[in-house]
């Protein structure tokens, strides 16, 4: 696009499935990059797993990054009951003063 392109064409990065801490669709922009790292333990003998996860991203809201495209991390903790059913708990690193941590529970398609 040689303008600002229409909302339903920007990227969106924050919340469940981006970047966990941050509220959802927090940032909008043209362009991103983004990694989620996770490190997970099954638990024996049952269906209870447990991870540590990282996030980092970063979008900028013109066709190119630059210094004021502050890259944004978050940590977090993750509880698997089974293949179904998923609690995190994230926190956002950036030094906001709104950066309590966030839970999240996230719920598989079960048919």
């Amino acid at each position: 696009s040689d303008g600002e392109p229409p909302m339903h064409k920007l990227f969106y990065l924050g919340g469940l499935g981006t970047l966990h801490g941050y509220r959802h669709k927090e940032f909008m922009g043209q362009r991103f990059w983004m990694a989620n790292s996770e490190y997970r333990v099954d638990f024996p003998h049952s269906d209870l797993a447990a991870s540590l996860t990282w996030d980092v991203g970063q979008i900028s809201s013109d066709s190119h990054f630059d210094a004021s495209d502050e890259i944004r991390h978050s940590i977090g903790a993750s509880l698997y009951l089974g293949s179904d059913v998923k609690v995190t708990l994230a926190k956002r690193l950036d030094g906001s003063t709104n950066d309590d941590p966030r839970f999240y529970v996230r719920l598989a398609h079960i048919l």
